[in-house]
């Protein structure tokens, strides 16, 4: 039973798929009602996910169908055209004045079909449709944006959502690039050996000098660091590989950081991010790379603000949070009976230095061993 409700979620995220609104009536019907006739009348609903991040040139909406359907729901879905190509997906901002969103719209923007990203492979990806802004549609922090989405030709199969992009965090250590000559002075990013523990510390919003900003927190947030790391055939022979991801990290109790007032603080555990770059390069007979010129961008530290309906969304679907003893239904910011979410983000980023140890126990530009302390 338990396992039953996490795929349904995990299917209902990654796919949006008709076999989804099965799997999930059947749940329902064995484990909270008799009730539940899961041989009703084909019903066709929206699936919409999207999230804005005003970091990004372009957003993007990803829009489908789905039917809950007595007999076969993969025959019913190959035979059915499930997908929303036809749909008008529009993305309103509204500004936000004395703690009210006003009643005129400041901007409009039409999104249209992308068809550049080519389709994964698999029974139903060929029915999500991506819907995008254009470049020039420029979307900022502390406005208010609605989402409404119409099938052309089914009106009445319709949705509407909302979020408020929140303000842009800040991160106070690691600070931004430091000098570290003298004379002719040279400055590079902040050092950190992973090797230890390190505190994260921030803000949860950064001073703006925009005057129609409505200045507002996240609801969560997360910690990410991004590395980028080649293979050195030969020299000027580098191959560089896809930038690995480790996070994201969930925040430590307020006891476990020094943080002052005002700040939040997350702690990167010892040797957590070396032993993540350790299990990701393990070929021993090749010889992994980085920039460690000064002011270089290879290590990236980047702090996540969640509005509060994909924070709820994160966490209603998170097998951490779930309690497998309650069937809980899809949780959805979506009008009209629609699935799926609309949230937002925004980010703040700093770079920095790896430290000797960390270089040396991952094998990285041959960096001899440090000391005995590193092991």
């Amino acid at each position: 039973m338990e396992f039953l409700i996490y795929i349904c979620i995990h299917f209902m995220k990654k796919y949006s798929l008709i076999i989804s609104l099965i799997l999930f009536g059947l749940i329902l019907n064995n484990g909270c009602s008799t009730s539940l006739d899961i041989n009703a009348t084909e019903k066709p609903i929206l699936v919409v996910y999207g999230v804005l991040n005003p970091k990004q040139p372009i957003q993007y909406i990803r829009v489908s169908k789905g039917f809950l359907v007595d007999g076969d729901a993969v025959k019913y879905a190959s035979e059915t055209d499930l997908s929303a190509s036809n749909a008008k997906v529009t993305l309103t901002e509204y500004l936000i004045i004395n703690n009210r969103v006003s009643n005129t719209p400041s901007k409009i923007y039409e999104l249209v079909p992308e068809t550049s990203i080519p389709k994964e492979d698999g029974f139903f990806n060929k029915n999500q449709i991506l819907y995008k802004t254009q470049p020039s549609d420029t979307i900022r922090a502390g406005r208010y944006y609605e989402l409404e989405v119409k099938l052309l030709g089914n009106e009445t199969l319709s949705t509407k959502a909302h979020t408020i992009i929140p303000s842009e965090p800040f991160i106070t250590a690691p600070t931004d690039k430091i000098q570290v000559g003298q004379g002719n002075v040279l400055f590079n990013y902040p050092e950190i050996e992973f090797y230890n523990s390190y505190e994260v510390k921030f803000f949860s919003r950064k001073n703006t000098n925009d005057p129609n900003e409505f200045l507002t927190i996240g609801r969560g947030y997360e910690l990410r660091i991004y590395f980028k790391y080649g293979i050195e055939n030969s020299p000027g022979d580098t191959v560089w590989q896809p930038i690995l991801r480790f996070g994201p990290t969930q925040p430590f109790d307020k006891s476990s950081c020094t943080a002052t007032s005002g700040q939040m603080c997350y702690r990167i555990g010892a040797q957590s991010f070396t032993d993540f770059l350790r299990s990701r390069l393990t070929d021993n007979t090749v010889k992994y790379v980085y920039n460690d010129t000064p002011l270089n961008e290879s290590t990236r530290l980047e702090i996540t603000s969640i509005d509060t309906a994909l924070f709820n969304y994160l966490q209603v679907n998170s097998p951490v949070y779930s309690d497998f003893n309650v069937v809980k239904p899809e949780y959805t910011n979506l009008s009209n009976g629609a699935l799926g979410i609309l949230g937002s983000i925004n980010t703040f980023s700093r770079f920095v230095n790896i430290g000797n140890c960390t270089k040396h126990l991952v094998k990285l530009n041959n960096t001899p061993k440090p000391g005995e302390f590193c092991k």
